[in-house]
């Protein structure tokens, strides 16, 4: 009887233990958020874009595409042509982790 008491308990220990590790929604990583210093530009000027984690900057971390789907070099879009273009950025080291929201550059022609 006494064998079967410390089996009762440590089967109740073992499973709290087990509920407190499983994974659920508090498990996903917080959202990147991708912002753009300047959304409007013409051909010739760059846009900069910043990625941020919980209010922390991580762009270093992250790679920032286009939803066409080229990577920029760096978190730097130099505009070539005219257009509207979608970005949207990654955790570099692990792509299908978490993904940023998107946002749009409208690239117009320079006025002469």
């Amino acid at each position: 009887m006494k064998n079967f008491f410390k089996f009762l308990i440590a089967a109740v220990v073992l499973t709290g233990a087990m509920a407190a590790c499983s994974g659920g929604d508090d498990d996903k990583p917080a959202a990147l958020v991708l912002t753009v210093n300047n959304a409007n530009i013409e051909v010739g000027e760059q846009a900069t874009f910043t990625v941020k984690q919980n209010g922390v900057d991580v762009t270093s971390q992250c790679s920032v595409c286009r939803k066409s789907g080229s990577c920029l070099a760096a978190n730097v879009f130099l505009a070539s042509t005219a257009g509207n273009f979608d970005f949207y950025s990654y955790f570099t080291a692990n792509p299908g982790l978490v993904e940023s929201n998107t946002v749009r550059v409208t690239v117009t022609e320079p006025e002469e």
